[in-house]
């Protein structure tokens, strides 16, 4: 599993980079029980290419407050590539770190969504579903035959 992913956005004709890194577990698992149920169905299959008009119609749903949590922390794991140096997007107290994103909704979209896939596609994988629930499941049960095999 690698620790992060660098990208790259045009945003208004120019080009920026930026690095997804890996949330904290705690943060992770919070996210994952969150929203397993409404984005289940967009990693069924291909986990590398998600349908991003899917999952802001599923994202659209979501309560705002728990929404805005859910954004705060996947753009506090995205960092702005510069001259070597890595700026937050957002920092803790909720303010962007960078210039220009507080207004540029899809840019801050395309981040959040990047943020989400990269940290939760592999649990959707069959793997990484099958691995946790096998540490739930006591062996010698039959249940155990219920869970997919890698």
């Amino acid at each position: 599993m690698e620790d992060s992913k660098i990208i790259t956005l045009d945003i208004q004709g120019q080009e920026r980079t930026f690095r997804v890194s890996r949330f904290k577990a705690t943060t992770g698992a919070f996210i994952l029980f969150k929203l397993t149920s409404v984005l289940a169905p967009l990693f069924e299959g291909d986990t590398e290419n998600v349908d991003t008009g899917k999952m802001l119609s599923i994202l659209g749903k979501i309560p705002q407050d728990e929404f805005e949590y859910i954004q705060k922390q996947a753009l506090m794991v995205c960092h702005e590539m510069l001259l070597g140096n890595a700026a937050p997007v957002m920092r803790p107290d909720g303010t962007f770190g960078v210039i220009g994103l507080e207004t540029d909704t899809i840019t801050v979209l395309k981040l959040t969504m990047q943020a989400l896939v990269f940290n939760l596609k592999d649990f959707f994988s069959e793997a990484g579903l099958a691995d946790l629930l096998k540490s739930f499941v006591p062996t010698g049960t039959g249940i155990e035959r219920l869970i997919p095999q890698k």
